[in-house]
């Protein structure tokens, strides 16, 4: 997949799946849906992001690998930094294009729900693949983890909630 992803585009191929993650959809029509609710004026709701009901299908090999959006998040951004390690091509349009500010602000549209340890962990990830290039490094720290709204409401399995059931909670 990363061979067919360079010779298409290259890491920013890997972009516009951000904004079609399951949960991000849903997420951008209750905003949309707030912001209707909250102004004084009515709109159609028209110019609709897209189609399609963003649910995940089973892949054939039973429900016990069904992907999540979480778990979709997790594999998107590991495959950015597989991208991203080999890569001068995509590391200059990192850097000259501004590649991390586009990445930092398709991130921020997404839910805090999808946001988990793992997708922090992937976060790390991309910002390791750089430590031998300081300006990237930089970059990369400063806008991926200089953005709190990214990994502040990231969840945590297994800890008790108030109510004392086993669920997710904030770290």
């Amino acid at each position: 997949m990363r061979e067919s992803a360079q010779c298409l585009g290259g890491v920013q191929l890997l972009f516009p799946l951000l904004a079609r993650l399951p949960g991000a959809h849903a997420a951008r029509i209750e905003a949309r849906i707030g912001s209707v609710e909250g102004s004084s004026a009515v709109g159609s709701g028209s110019g609709g992001v897209g189609s399609g009901s963003g649910s995940v299908g089973s892949d054939g090999r039973g429900s016990d690998l069904r992907a999540t959006p979480e778990r979709l998040l997790v594999q998107l951004l590991n495959l950015v930094c597989q991208m991203l390690v080999g890569s001068t091509y995509d590391q200059h349009f990192m850097l000259r294009r501004h590649g991390f500010a586009i990445f930092v602000f398709l991130l921020r549209q997404l839910p805090p729900v999808l946001w988990t340890v793992e997708a922090v962990t992937a976060c790390v990830s991309i910002t390791s693949c750089f430590a031998s290039a300081e300006a990237l490094h930089h970059e990369a720290v400063w806008l991926l983890f200089g953005v709190p709204r990214l990994w502040v409401y990231t969840v945590r399995p297994g800890v008790r909630t108030d109510t004392g059931s086993e669920s997710t909670r904030e770290i």
